[in-house]
């Protein structure tokens, strides 16, 4: 079973496993999780209905490339 993560609009980006606020937030917090080897393979990030305005653009490389954002 793939590990799943939330984005929320109440969500926090200091909080480690979330809900995350942004989704560059999550993106962050995910390359930390893998970085520790708490996370391995496919992980799925459902975003919440919801506002999310972007500052900066959301940029993903290949560390991302095992994360589906739905």
């Amino acid at each position: 079973m793939k590990p799943t993560f939330r984005i929320s609009t109440r969500g926090s980006d200091s909080s480690p496993t979330g809900p995350w606020a942004t989704l560059a937030g999550g993106r962050d917090a995910l390359r930390k999780l893998r970085a520790a080897g708490k996370l391995s393979g496919h992980a799925t990030v459902v975003v919440a209905p919801g506002h999310y305005p972007l500052t900066d653009t959301v940029a993903f490389g290949p560390a991302d490339s095992h994360t589906s954002y739905v």
